[in-house]
C-alpha cells in the first residue's frame, strides 16, 4: 500500500479540513518552538521556520491551496509515490520536509542526451586528430601510371 504523499498540511499539523484560524494557531504555535532566536542551539532551526513560513504562505492563500488540494488528489488517485531520491528528506524528528514536487524527466534526458553527444563528438575529433598526425602526408597513396604493353 503506497505511503500518502508529505504535504502542508502535514508540516502544519493541521487536517486537510482545517480553517483560517485553525492553521493560524498552528502556525504560531510551531514558530514559537521552532524559532531560530528561540532555537539558538538548533542548527537545522532556519530552514525548518523556511518550510513552515512557505507551508503557512500556501495554506492562507485561496489558489495556493487550491492547487495543493489538487496535487495532493492527484497523487492519491495515482496511487504511486515518486521515488525516494527525488523526495526530500529531512533530519528533523518532527519530520518537517517540503512536499514532494514532480519532477520532469524530459529535462533529465535532455541533459543525458546532451552530455552524451557532446562525449562522442569530443571521441571522433581526437580520432581524427590522431589519424591526421600519424599520417602526416607519408602514408597517402600514390597513384601510379598503368604500365604499357612496350614497356
Amino acid at each position: 500500500m503506497p505511503k500518502k504523499p508529505h504535504t502542508h498540511y502535514d508540516n502544519l499539523k493541521v487536517p486537510r479540513d482545517a480553517d483560517l484560524k485553525t492553521i493560524r494557531a498552528a502556525y504560531r504555535a510551531l514558530c514559537k518552538q521552532y524559532h531560530p532566536d528561540r532555537c539558538p542551539d538548533n542548527p537545522d532551526a532556519h530552514r525548518v521556520m523556511s518550510i513552515i513560513n512557505r507551508s503557512y504562505k500556501v495554506l492562507t492563500t485561496p489558489e495556493k491551496r487550491r492547487r495543493h488540494d489538487e496535487w495532493i488528489a492527484r497523487q492519491s488517485a495515482s496511487g504511486t509515490q515518486e521515488p525516494a531520491s527525488q523526495r526530500i528528506s529531512s533530519p528533523m524528528p518532527k519530520g518537517f520536509r517540503q512536499p514532494e514536487q514532480q519532477v520532469p524527466r524530459a529535462k533529465y534526458l535532455l541533459w543525458l542526451l546532451s552530455v552524451a553527444l557532446l562525449i562522442a563528438a569530443l571521441f571522433f575529433y581526437t580520432q581524427h586528430q590522431r589519424s591526421a598526425a600519424a599520417n602526416d602526408g607519408r602514408d597517402l597513396p600514390v597513384k601510379t601510371q598503368p604500365k604499357t604493353a612496350g614497356e
